[in-house]
This record gives C-alpha cells, sequence and structure tokens, in this order.
C-alpha cells in the first residue's frame, strides 16, 4: 500500500495560502494606489475649476477695460492655450485606462467624468472669449 504524506500535503496547502494571500495582497494595495491616484487627481481638477473660474472673472473684467481688441485677443488666446494643455495629460490617462481594458472600473468611469467636465469648462470659456 502506498503511505500518504503528510508533511508533503501540509506544505502544499501551507504555500497555496501563503501565494494566495500574497496576491490578494498585491491586488488590495493595487486599488489602494489607483484610489490615491483619483483622489489626487480630483484635487488637481478642483484647483483647475477654480483657477476657471478666476478666469472667467478675470475676462469678464477685460470688457470694461481699456485695453485693444488685439491685447484682449492676446490674453485670452494665452489662457485657453494653458487650460488645454492642462486637458492633454487627462486624455492620456484615460487612453491608458482604455489600453489596458480597465474601462469597467468606477476609477475610469470617474476619470471620464471629471474629463468630460473638464472639456467643458474650457469650451464655455471659448465660447466666452468669442464673445468679447
Amino acid at each position: 500500500m502506498r503511505r500518504i504524506r503528510k508533511n508533503k500535503y501540509m506544505l502544499a496547502g501551507a504555500l497555496t495560502i501563503i501565494i494566495f494571500t500574497m496576491g490578494l495582497m498585491l491586488g488590495l494595495l493595487i486599488n489602494e494606489q489607483k484610489l490615491n491616484y483619483i483622489q489626487q487627481l480630483s484635487k488637481t481638477q478642483n484647483a483647475d475649476y477654480a483657477s476657471l473660474q478666476f478666469q472667467f472673472n478675470y475676462i469678464e473684467n477685460l470688457k470694461n477695460t481699456e485695453l485693444t481688441k488685439e491685447e484682449k485677443c492676446d490674453v485670452l488666446s494665452a489662457t485657453l492655450e494653458n487650460n488645454l494643455k492642462l486637458l492633454s495629460p487627462a486624455l492620456e490617462k484615460l487612453e491608458a485606462y482604455e489600453l489596458n481594458g480597465d474601462i469597467e472600473n468606477e476609477d475610469y468611469i470617474l476619470l471620464k467624468r471629471e474629463y468630460t467636465i473638464a472639456n467643458l469648462r474650457y469650451w464655455i470659456l471659448a465660447e466666452k472669449s468669442n464673445t468679447m
């Protein structure tokens, strides 16, 4: 008869538990880092939004100044160009999520919403600058 060696089974069970636990911990760590990243991005977006509100007020005040149309256009062009530069990294991050196939992730959905809102804000700024 064959002898059952308990030591081998216990070692295999212990290794399985260790590997499973390490995988679980690694998954939790990655999710934690993604969450921190999204929270940081949200804070950045909020700061950008406050900046954009300030820019709206600045544009409104430009209407009342004695600057020439060319000078106003130069200021507005610089403002719009700066805002468009801020959108580029957000788009790259969205594309990276899509390439990874992680588009069902809540973080991706939140990032996509924030990117859309940022685009709308900049579009409104551009429209407002056209009325000057």
